[in-house]
């Protein structure tokens, strides 16, 4: 009788197609892992970049509807400022305007005294005010409003800020204007004029003039 004599390889034999199946089946699981893992990390990511760009959309909504609002404002504060700026002009200029037209046809010397009296303490106060403006801008601007009658209207209209300063402050210059057309004989313009040619005249003959021949 054979005796039944046992492989020992024929278990590890039996037994490999259904380790190499195991090993398989694990491989499987864990790339499948894996890639669940991806999915969720970059369905996570996607979300994240979602609602980084909703929140930029968000922020770009409100930026622009800021400056929006302030456009809106700033162009009120402007309306306005022309709005109460005109008013000043005309209330300052009409009544003046009218006096002098009425001068220009039918002259009235006490009426024309009051002006002229007036007048005398209007324009350098209008002037001080100008000048003071320039010096709290910079200092060569009070020094130039304060020696250049030019220079001082200049200021007025492009750097003025104050609109009902401006308004009038224009309408005082817009007289003086006028004066030279419907009143000239008393036109502030016109004696600065003649005072300004009487210094160059004296300048030049005192340039031109001949040197003394009995001087020491």
């Amino acid at each position: 009788m054979t005796p039944n004599i046992k492989n020992p390889n024929k278990e590890s034999i039996d037994n490999s197609p259904q380790d190499e199946t195991t090993e398989t089946e694990g491989l499987e699981v864990q790339q499948y892992n894996l890639k669940a893992h991806q999915a969720e990390v970059q369905q996570s990511g996607e979300g994240f970049e979602e609602v980084l760009k909703a929140a930029r959309r968000t922020k770009k909504k409100k930026r622009n509807s800021r400056k929006t609002i302030l456009t809106k404002e700033a162009k009120e504060r402007a309306i306005k400022g022309r709005i109460s700026e005109t008013i000043a002009f005309l209330l300052v200029a009409g009544p003046l305007a009218a006096f002098l037209y009425g001068q220009h046809y039918n002259a009235n010397a006490s009426s024309m005294d009051i002006y002229l009296e007036a007048r005398t303490f209007v324009i350098p106060a209008a002037w001080l005010i100008i000048a003071y403006e320039g010096w709290k801008t910079t200092n060569l601007s009070g020094i130039l409003c304060a020696i250049l009658p030019p220079y001082w209207i200049y200021y007025l209209i492009a750097e003025v800020d104050n609109r009902i300063m401006r308004g009038s402050v224009s309408a005082l210059v817009i007289i003086l204007a006028l004066e030279t057309v419907w009143t000239p004989d008393i036109a502030w313009l016109n004696g600065r004029q003649q005072e300004f040619n009487q210094f160059v005249g004296k300048v030049h003959t005192l340039i031109t003039r001949p040197p003394d021949p009995y001087a020491n």
